[in-house]
């Protein structure tokens, strides 16, 4: 097995977000790649980008441990960083709000939010339509264990 597999549909991941999110919003513009699903979820004061990215690691693989050294553990053996910072991939303005999580069987749940429409665009809005909170609910929906182990190869 390689060290990290995605192989979760786009829009099955878009599913699992798009249930996981609260009631109210308008979700829109669902897509992506076996591994990644991106929509945009708007509260009536402008949309942001949702991207989830969903990985299976080998439990105890030292890339990802690195990745998640300085982690947060919560009670059941699960990391979580959280964080706020200017976009990675640019835009005026543009803010990128991130929840990644790794359970102790690997399996790794990125959420992230931009307060705008898509990535490289300008922010719209000061504050996310998601809290951090919401994005570590949505990594940690148990959702995400029956769509990895649903969607991984055979060994």
């Amino acid at each position: 097995m390689r060290a990290v597999v995605q192989t979760v549909p786009a829009d099955r991941v878009t599913d699992v977000v798009t249930r996981a999110l609260p009631k109210g919003l308008r979700v829109a513009d669902a897509g992506g790649q076996p591994g990644f699903g991106h929509l945009t979820v708007d509260d009536g004061r402008g949309r942001c980008l949702v991207a989830v990215t969903v990985q299976r690691w080998k439990p105890g693989d030292p890339d990802i441990g690195k990745v998640f050294g300085k982690a947060r553990e919560l009670p059941d053996g699960t990391r979580v960083l959280i964080s706020r910072a200017p976009s990675s991939k640019g835009g005026a303005h543009a803010v990128e709000w991130r929840a990644d999580t790794l359970t102790t069987d690997g399996l790794r749940v990125l959420v992230s939010e931009v307060n705008a429409r898509a990535y490289r665009l300008p922010g719209t809005r000061s504050t996310p339509v998601l809290s951090l909170d919401r994005l570590v609910r949505v990594a940690r929906d148990p959702a995400w264990d029956e769509a990895a182990v649903s969607a991984s190869p055979p060994r």
